[in-house]
């Protein structure tokens, strides 16, 4: 989540709004749908809410009942697990490490050409922080009109890039497209469980009818429409990320190769076993992730999160300890 932590003031906003925490919440909380309405510059009738990006992973194959779904990797297991929960059969066509895993339009190519009914693609990508090309993402859009297959972008972390080009703008045009955001991640409030996805009219009244009723609760509403009012925060996040980020590959270069990002976390490989490193720094308190079962990925990758000064000096500390162990 965002190194930034909350929004000032949001835990004070959510402790006046317990008292409300008696009634039901409202099942399509309009307030909040013309807030983020406002922010997308998309009518209400596109937008879905839920209660964060997974369960509307798995309840998008359910509504789309895809028979063969294309996946564009390096990427974490749940679209792979969403799409075989619902029978249909899926592919990883994975950009390749020898050109630093972007997503470029002869991977596309290579999707399209698996003729799918559905192609998932994370921008920025999961675990690689990379976003995705411009010419890329308008070549995937196009092929989806020509071949009549859906395109879902999960643009979860889209929030910290500064720039890119986001699917966003596309979903009023073009009725092949989803586009899923998450407000978890960027406003730190991943235990409220707070996410939307944008699409065609048709598919979002479908997608709506077929979801479970109160899905959201009344503190994740809050939480949605205090943040959402809180305009330079976003940018805020991006400034004091640049900084932190800066400071991460200066200080830990040492110990892995670190393969550059658009966002808050960064794909990092290292020679070590990652098994006896993984352990080492979680005796020490720190968790990192193995990202060697990201289908994609050989042994050897982590995905390390970019945390405060103080948290980024105690993993060079750590990684200190662990390279005087192993020499």
């Amino acid at each position: 989540v965002n190194p930034k932590g909350q929004p000032t003031g949001l835990l004070k906003h959510l402790v006046k709004s317990l008292p409300e925490t008696i009634y039901y919440p409202d099942s399509q909380p309009k307030a909040l749908l013309d807030k983020i309405s406002d922010a997308t510059e998309l009518a209400s009738k596109h937008l879905a809410l839920g209660a964060g990006s997974s369960p509307q992973i798995y309840h998008l194959f359910r509504v789309l009942r895809p028979k063969h779904t294309v996946i564009i990797g390096p990427a974490f297991s749940e679209y792979a697990q969403a799409a075989a929960a619902f029978g249909g059969k899926y592919a990883y066509v994975t950009a390749s490490s020898e050109k630093g895993f972007e997503v470029d339009e002869a991977v596309i190519d290579l999707a399209v050409k698996q003729k799918p009914d559905l192609v998932f693609v994370a921008n920025p990508s999961n675990p690689t922080g990379l976003l995705l090309p411009r010419q890329s993402l308008e070549r995937l859009l196009r092929e989806a009109r020509k071949e009549n297959f859906h395109v879902v972008v999960d643009e979860a972390f889209f929030d910290f890039s500064d720039g890119g080009c986001s699917a966003m703008a596309g979903v009023g045009k073009n009725s092949r497209l989803i586009v899923l955001r998450s407000l978890t991640k960027i406003y730190a409030i991943a235990g409220l469980r707070l996410a939307y996805l944008a699409g065609p009219p048709k598919f979002v009244e479908k997608f709506n009818q077929t979801s479970e009723p109160w899905s959201l609760n009344t503190l994740a509403i809050a939480a949605g429409l205090y943040c959402l009012d809180q305009v330079d925060f976003i940018q805020e996040s991006r400034a004091y990320l640049k900084r932190l980020k800066s400071q991460f590959y200066d200080l830990l270069n040492k110990y892995f190769h670190l393969y550059p990002t658009d966002v808050n976390y960064v794909l990092a490989h290292t020679k070590d076993k990652v098994g006896d490193l993984v352990d080492f720094l979680f005796d020490k308190g720190i968790l990192v992730r193995d990202a060697s079962d990201m289908h994609g990925l050989s042994p050897g990758f982590l995905r390390l999160a970019i945390k405060p000064s103080a948290q980024i000096k105690r993993l060079v500390a750590a990684m200190e300890d662990y390279s005087a162990g192993t020499t």
